[in-house]
Parts: structure tokens; sequence; C-alpha cells
């Protein structure tokens, strides 16, 4: 059987989950897999764990190597990777049993498609799965590139649209040459937000289903979850290479402006923290890019008005310690 995929797991100290995870891959309809974990320095027993796994299933692939953060682990997978598509996990999450066969079927259906995508579950230690739902209904269907980086960005009615990484399908051109797609190292969040846009950017098709297949656990210590308590600009940075190529691609207008209002909003979520410990320098460099897509933003939340308000609030606070 041909048709194999590659599934690309980094893990770093997760030993509470990531058994959960390599259960719910190893449980796939779809048996041809590569399941490449890379141990990216763990100090607790998640290295171990994936041997385990190795030792039990010949499709476990263990790398281990110092680390370097999520996108380090992820393109030192993609120096090795054997399969024809490429998925990419979260070692915390896991996935329904037939998240492969349902991705793939839907690739091989339509030549032109050149990624597939599902819908998530929003898992929380409480143990609640909720679906994201989308407020407009989408069918499962192949898409325009630029329709799914609208929905994707487009968060108040396509909430079930990821704009991750996770949870999709990808034919292997896009981690060859030419295109040789890699995740930037200097990004500790935010990693996969240029790269999607990349891989929607060069597809004819992509397929999306709105049935959830992915679990994307809510775990609060997670990377994510820090984002309020970092000096990092790379989610901000990220959004704006997805501003820089979609500029001036008229197909891509709806899409440009909703990745301008995320770039503000995550802009925004760092300069909260950047004020509050009195940071004048990296405020100022914040306050400059809100100022940039301001009128977008704006726009963009006119139904919003509390939105609205918690900027303008944000911008008064940001000149007052510039100020002072």
């Amino acid at each position: 059987m041909n048709d194999k995929i590659s599934i690309i797991l980094p893990v770093y100290n997760v030993e509470p989950y990531v058994g959960k995870c390599l259960e719910s891959v190893l449980a796939q309809t779809h048996e041809n897999l590569e399941v490449i974990c890379v141990d990216d320095g763990s100090t607790d027993r998640s290295g171990q764990i994936c041997r385990e796994f190795a030792e039990r299933d010949s499709r476990v692939v263990v790398l281990h190597k110092e680390n370097g953060g999520l996108s380090s682990a992820r393109n030192a997978a993609l120096k090795t990777f054997t399969g024809d598509y490429v998925s990419f996990i979260d070692s915390d999450d896991w996935i329904e049993p037939d998240m492969y066969e349902l991705l793939l079927g839907a690739l091989k259906k339509c030549s032109e498609v050149d990624f597939s995508a599902g819908g998530y579950f929003m898992d929380y230690p409480d143990g609640r799965s909720i679906p994201a739902r989308n407020a407009v209904e989408i069918k499962a269907q192949a898409i325009s590139p630029s329709d799914y980086l609208y929905y994707a960005y487009q968060r108040d009615l396509y909430r079930g649209v990821a704009g991750f990484g996770c949870g999709k399908l990808f034919k292997r051109k896009f981690f060859d040459s030419p295109l040789n797609l890699r995740f930037d190292e200097a990004y500790p969040v935010g990693e996969d937000v240029y790269p999607l846009a990349f891989c929607a950017l060069h597809s004819k098709k992509i397929f999306y289903t709105p049935k959830p297949l992915y679990h994307y656990y809510q775990r609060e210590t997670s990377l994510s979850h820090d984002i309020r308590k970092s000096l990092s600009f790379s989610d901000a940075d990220a959004y704006e290479l997805v501003v820089e190529s979609l500029e001036g691609k008229p197909e891509y207008r709806n899409a440009c402006a909703y990745a301008k209002r995320f770039l503000v909003y995550h802009a925004s979520l760092i300069m909260e923290h950047t004020i509050s410990v009195r940071n004048k320098e990296k405020t100022a460099e914040l306050r400059e890019k809100i100022h940039r897509y301001l009128d977008v933003y704006l726009e963009t939340n006119a139904e919003y008005p509390d939105r609205i308000q918690r900027i303008h609030q944000l911008l008064t606070e940001a000149d007052g310690l510039l100020n002072e």
C-alpha cells in the first residue's frame, strides 16, 4: 500500500500527555504511517515513553536533540521524513481514529487539492470537549486558497477553520525543492502562522471539512498560553509576514484585512504586558505596529464596540507610559 503519511511530533516535557497522543495516532484507520517523535531535550520521561512506543511499533521513529524549540524540532524531522504526505501534531493533543483516512481520501479524490484540513475540538482539563463551530456554514468541499485564508482569519464567523498547522495533511511537495518550506526557529510562538499561509499561496485548491478531527488541548502551561507574559513579538511578526505575502493580491484582499486584524490583536496582547512592566522600548514598537493597521482593525471590528473601546484605552495607556 502506497500513500505513506509522515507524522511529525515534537516532544518536550509532556510526560502526562504524549502517551495518549501516540495511542491516537497509532490507532488510525489508515495504517501506512511514519511517526517521527522529536525529543527536544526533555528533562522528564517524555523521550523514554516515545522509545517504549517505538519498541512496540516499528512505525514509530524517535530522534533526540538538544532543546531548540518547536520549530527546531519540526525542522529536524523534515530532514528525515520519507512519506508521500506530511502532518503535524502537538504532543499534548490527540486525533480522531479516521482523521487521516478522511483527509487522505479528500486529497486523492481531487488532483488539484494540495492539502486538506478538518475541524477541531477544544478540550479542557475538566474533561469538556467542545467542537469549534462555524457561525456561517461551510460544506465539506475543495475551496480556493483565498477563501480558505479568509475563513481561517475571520474567526468571528468561521471559528471551526483552524489557522494553525496541526490537523491537516500536506503533500510532500511543500517540503521538497523548490519550495523547501521550513519553520523559522526564531519564533517561540506563532511558528506555523506563516507556513500555513505559504502552503495556501502555493496551492491550487484546499479541501476543508467542518467535521472535528483534531483535539486541541487547552493546557494552561503550554507555550501558546504564555503570550501575555512574553516580550516576544513572534506572533505579531508572523502575521506581518502573512500581510506582506498577501498585500497587493486582489483575490486576497479580504484575507489580508483579517490578517491585519489578527496582527493588531496579537500586538495588543503583548503590549498589555509591556505596559504593565513599564517597558517603554517594546511598548513603542508595538504601538507603531498597531497604528499601522489601526484603521483596518477598527473597520473589521465595527460590530464589536467593546474591542474598539479596548484598543483605544490600550493606546491611551501606551501614550501615557511613553510620555512619562
